[in-house]
């Protein structure tokens, strides 16, 4: 006899639901190993990294096909890793996205609160004075020092500085230094170069105390003459 076969096509749609997106479960802890132990406790803008772990199981047999995570606008593939650090401040999302080998995918978000924080700065003092310490532009003295901005941290930073003039160097802690009139040739520049140190990074700044002002200058050797300043060298 004749056999006769047919057959009839239907099309589905397989919609993710909770039950079958994998489950994922987000660990974030502060990474600040870098940092002195005072700031163990606290998300540092510019200096804390994070430390990622994701669990995640797939549903109904799946097994996890991928890990994309997304910290502080920088995105990470692994189950396991410590983040780049953290450049914002304020709350920072982190988010995880985990597909597995059907496409499904599923989700775990976290935040964390990060201090702003930034070096510190510094403007230099430099100037010529005369012995009682008025600022004098002809004047064989002249006074240095700083004034310095830091970031509280809760009252947990600190500042210190060294002062380098061409004398032995100054130093001490604090925002601020300003010095008694120092002995300087009428004839030179003197390079003057603040370093303040907090507890998590420095600033280097320099300016200069040029030679004395005068309006005509003989050099020694009557040699040579100088216009608006003190005469360093024979000629013009």
């Amino acid at each position: 006899g004749e056999y006769l076969y047919d057959s009839i096509s239907k099309t589905f749609t397989v919609t993710e639901n909770d039950d079958t997106k994998p489950v994922v479960s987000l660990s974030v802890s502060r990474n600040n190993s870098s940092l002195p132990s005072a700031f163990d406790d606290v998300y540092i803008q510019g200096k804390s990294r994070v430390d990622v772990s994701i669990s995640a199981d797939g549903r109904y047999g799946a097994e996890i096909s991928s890990y994309s995570t997304n910290v502080d606008g920088k995105g990470y593939s692994k189950q396991q890793f410590t983040s780049d650090v953290i450049q914002s401040a304020g709350r920072v999302n982190i988010s995880c996205s985990v597909k597995d080998s059907r496409g499904f995918t599923g989700i775990d978000t976290q935040s964390i609160d990060v201090v702003e924080y930034s070096k510190p700065s510094v403007t230099v003092i430099a100037y010529r004075c005369n012995s009682s310490g008025e600022e004098d532009p002809e004047g064989a003295f002249m006074k240095v020092g700083f004034t310095a901005t830091i970031t509280s941290l809760d009252g947990k930073n600190s500042a210190s500085y060294t002062i380098n003039y061409g004398g032995a160097p100054i130093t001490g802690s604090g925002t601020s230094y300003i010095s008694e009139p120092i002995a300087c040739d009428v004839s030179k520049v003197w390079s003057v170069e603040v370093k303040v140190d907090d507890a998590l990074d420095s600033t280097t700044k320099a300016a200069v105390v040029p030679v004395a002002f005068t309006l005509m200058d003989f050099y020694y050797t009557g040699k040579g003459v100088a216009l608006g300043k003190v005469a360093t060298r024979e000629g013009f």
